[in-house]
């Protein structure tokens, strides 16, 4: 009782402090099941292990195939506290990779709270996430509509909650 007494008065705090009521509502994207990604299209030989997997990019060996993927599942990604985090293949050619994972499905969360992917702020939305967090009661935003144009909602490390980001493009 107390941890929620506690987030509540921090929630007021950013509203008196921020001037923006918290983030509330279901966000899209939430992660309620550990779906498989699906495989980047370049595929080498069979393996049996990543040593066997020396072609170009494909160092991973998933399902007896090399690949450039790091994983498929999140039970692929060996690293306590991480999960395999799908990456976009119809714009970009990036493979899947395992990211830290504070939480993996929604259920790892807070009741009325949300595991959601963190995406890379790098020119484009939605392009591989850098981790997968699980949403509070002082969130600045859930959703990228939440945001001001050219900013996306991305998980703040420093500040442990959701808020929006400037797109940074190199």
């Amino acid at each position: 009782m107390r941890s929620l007494q506690l987030a509540v008065a921090l929630a007021f705090s950013c509203l008196a402090a921020c001037g923006t009521p918290p983030a509330t509502g279901v966000p899209t994207g939430h992660r309620v099941d550990t779906s498989a990604c699906p495989r980047t299209a370049a595929l080498a030989g069979a393996c049996t292990t990543d040593a066997d997997c020396t072609s170009g990019l494909s160092t991973h060996c998933l399902g007896g195939r090399c690949s450039q993927d790091a994983c498929l599942l999140d039970t692929d990604c060996t690293t306590a506290g991480t999960a395999c985090s799908c990456n976009d293949r119809t714009s970009y050619n990036i493979a899947n990779s395992c990211v830290p994972a504070p939480c993996k499905i929604d259920s790892d969360c807070g009741t009325g709270q949300y595991c959601l992917a963190s995406p890379s702020p790098f020119c484009t939305s939605r392009v591989g996430a850098t981790g997968y967090y699980c949403t509070t009661l002082i969130d600045v935003c859930r959703n990228d509509s939440d945001c001001a144009m050219g900013e996306l909602c991305v998980y703040d490390t420093t500040m442990v909650r959701w808020d929006c980001s400037a797109m940074t493009c190199p």
